[in-house]
């Protein structure tokens, strides 16, 4: 992982931006977004489109029973339905992908919470694909004005000031952080894309990282662009944090024939605890002990839920339901110990 000019994967390109001016497309799933919905559509508009034709948006809604798909059109976003049993992370996402022109070039993807303010996220969030061996790109989150501080702490550790580009290579050093990507703000060479065969339609969540273990092994670079930034956190409450988790570990042992190169993520939790406790001594006495605690217990709710998703297919499938966010991806036909 390294800065943009300093990677061994890195080639300089020459870009002379305005000779294919192309438009720009942007996908975001959606169930009932809520009141900060507006937010996110005021800062989409106000999007600087210097260099392409114009934004296409298309919100793919699961049956949203509020405002969501309303304010949508009102916005001018095209607004595709689906039924809610028909949501998958990546299979929602390839579909709306399969879905754009023949000559889209670029794609980006968010999430209904996550909120623009800076009108030139866009740009700074393309500018990498300046080099045609950038596959995709991501952007900075920063908390919620709301965010709690063990969920601000998270950002900060996980989205630094720092550009960087990480290849293939680069796994020997991070493990499975190399793959580390977040579709709530992301862009993608649709050609990249497609050449990988996409989203996978199977995973039960995690398809951002999935994609990009699939273009690092195919030799494309995954850049991180701090200036492009979105406000973007979730305060999750002990139960949502577990089965986040054990969705997690599902996906890990499910994939784990495509994440086997990148090997383990033990080191990159050793790096997040040192910054946790750092940070803490900068608290007072009080908060120091009341997050202290918060951490010691969503650490070890994380360590539990996680490995339990590793072993789901010795779980009965009512158990997996229930200890899972992602319902959809377990089917009535999937029996004990199933492959």
């Amino acid at each position: 992982m390294h800065g943009w000019g300093q990677s061994p994967c890195w080639v300089a390109h020459g870009f002379k931006g305005g000779e294919d001016l192309r438009q720009l497309h942007l996908i975001i799933p959606t169930l009932n977004a809520g009141p900060l919905w507006a937010s996110v559509i005021k800062g989409i508009l106000a999007q600087d489109l210097h260099g392409h034709t114009g934004l296409d948006v298309t919100v793919v809604d699961s049956q949203s029973t509020d405002e969501t798909a309303m304010l949508a059109r009102q916005a001018g976003f095209t607004v595709h339905a689906i039924e809610r049993k028909d949501f998958g992370h990546g299979s929602t996402r390839q579909d709306a992908l399969a879905r754009l022109p023949q000559d889209a070039q670029w794609v980006i993807f968010m999430t209904q919470d996550a909120v623009l303010e800076d009108p030139k996220a866009f740009e700074a969030l393309l500018k990498p694909f300046e080099n045609p061996k950038v596959g995709a790109s991501f952007g900075r989150q920063l908390p919620h004005p709301n965010a709690t501080w063990l969920s601000g702490q998270l950002r900060a550790f996980n989205y630094p000031l720092e550009e960087r580009v990480t290849c293939f290579e680069d796994r020997f050093a991070l493990g499975l952080k190399a793959v580390f990507l977040s579709n709530s703000f992301a862009a993608y060479r649709v050609s990249a894309v497609k050449a990988v065969g996409g989203f996978s339609r199977t995973a039960i969540l995690g398809e951002d990282m999935l994609l990009a273990a699939k273009l690092l092994q195919a030799g494309d670079l995954i850049a991180y662009a701090p200036k492009a930034e979105v406000f973007h956190s979730h305060n999750d409450s002990v139960w949502q944090e577990f089965q986040r988790y054990f969705d997690t570990g599902v996906m890990h042992e499910e994939e784990k024939s495509l994440l086997r190169a990148y090997g383990s993520v033990n080191p990159h939790g050793g790096l997040l605890l040192r910054h946790l406790f750092k940070q803490l001594l900068n608290l007072g006495a009080v908060d120091f002990v009341l997050n202290l605690s918060r951490i010691f217990t969503r650490l070890t709710i994380k360590f539990v839920a996680y490995h339990l998703g590793t072993l789901h297919r010795f779980l009965p499938l009512a158990l997996k339901r229930k200890w899972s966010l992602s319902k959809n991806h377990w089917k009535e036909d999937q029996a004990l110990g199933s492959p």
